[in-house]
């Protein structure tokens, strides 16, 4: 069982990972956004962290604090079948412009990559396939090649997405748990956070003015619901 969340604060962040730590303790991957054009809006810089030991991670982000970042991502997981003990195993997974991270289960990691010929996928760890497939769909907009990806995928996901020359996040979901309210998200519900809907593209819409950031629907995709909830 692994967590995902998020937040333009610092502390605020830090709050969620408490939350949300007793879903995972093997490891830790964060990104922080930083660097907020005054004139056009977009990031145009971020940083990955990826520690086994989740407090050195998070202690890792204070580095940014002078730097003002704009967005804070993170993922906590729990161990699975295969190894996800070393850099190239922890979430979140990168792709050219693509960085995911992700809660769930995928179960045609194999026969996607296959259906593609991406005989070159060296990494075992079924969420490395998403940035990949929206690596190929990236001739498309983000919302098209996010909605193109995530209709292929069958099983149980919560993710987000960041894509690194749109300075861009995205949120979905499907039958994993997922809450959100405003410009923070989380695995587990905090306070009056709602669930993001299934097959919904949520984006994070940004200002200079972190107060009045939010996360918003976008866009739709196709896939098959399950009858039970990932918690």
């Amino acid at each position: 069982m692994c967590a995902i969340f998020g937040s333009s604060n610092l502390d605020n962040f830090y709050k969620l990972y408490e939350l949300n730590k007793q879903r995972g303790s093997f490891s830790i991957g964060c990104l922080a956004a930083y660097g907020l054009h005054q004139d056009t809006s977009v990031f145009h810089n971020y940083s990955i962290i990826k520690d086994n030991d989740i407090h050195k991670g998070l202690e890792s982000l204070k580095q940014f604090s002078d730097k003002q970042p704009t967005y804070f991502v993170g993922h906590i997981q729990a161990p699975t079948g295969v190894d996800r003990f070393t850099e190239a195993s922890i979430h979140p997974f990168i792709h050219n412009k693509w960085v995911v991270a992700h809660n769930g289960v995928l179960t045609n990691f194999e026969d996607l990559k296959q259906k593609y010929n991406f005989t070159d996928h060296s990494s075992n760890v079924d969420s490395s396939i998403i940035p990949r497939l929206l690596d190929y769909h990236s001739k498309q907009s983000d919302i098209e090649a996010i909605k193109q990806t995530f209709s292929e995928l069958d099983g149980t996901f919560s993710t987000w997405i960041y894509n690194t020359y749109t300075y861009t996040f995205f949120l979905c979901r499907l039958s994993s748990t997922l809450f959100y309210k405003d410009d923070e998200f989380s695995s587990v519900q905090v306070g009056d956070m709602v669930e993001v809907p299934e097959k919904k593209i949520f984006m994070l819409l940004q200002s200079t003015n972190k107060a009045i950031n939010k996360f918003i629907p976008m866009s739709g995709f196709n896939a098959n619901s399950h009858f039970f909830t990932l918690e």
